[in-house]
C-alpha cells in the first residue's frame, strides 16, 4: 500500500510501495453488528500456505488523519487463503 503525508505548511508527500512487486493481499471490510458498525476489537486469523499470520481491527488515530477502513491481509507469494477465521 502507498502512504500519503500531508505536513502542516509543507508540500504533501507521497511514500509509494514499489517493494511489493509479486506479492499478494487480500483487503477485508468487516461491518459490525448494532453498537459497533466499524468492527473494532475483531480479530482476524488466517493461513495462507505455510504463512500463518493473526490481526486486529483498531479504531481511531491521530488529530487530522485517517486509515484505510480495511484489514490488510499480507500473503506474500501465496495467491489463496487456506483458512481465514473472525
Amino acid at each position: 500500500m502507498d502512504v500519503f503525508v500531508s505536513i502542516n505548511n509543507g508540500a504533501p508527500l507521497l511514500l509509494e510501495n514499489t517493494a511489493a512487486a509479486g506479492n499478494h493481499w487480500l483487503g477485508l471490510q468487516l461491518i459490525g453488528e448494532k453498537s459497533n458498525p466499524d468492527a473494532d476489537g475483531a480479530r482476524v486469523s488466517y493461513q495462507a500456505g505455510d504463512l500463518k499470520r493473526g490481526r486486529m481491527r483498531v479504531g481511531g488515530g491521530s488529530y487530522l488523519s485517517s486509515h484505510n477502513p480495511r484489514i490488510v491481509l499480507g500473503l506474500g507469494k501465496h495467491e489463496k487463503l487456506v483458512w481465514p477465521e473472525i
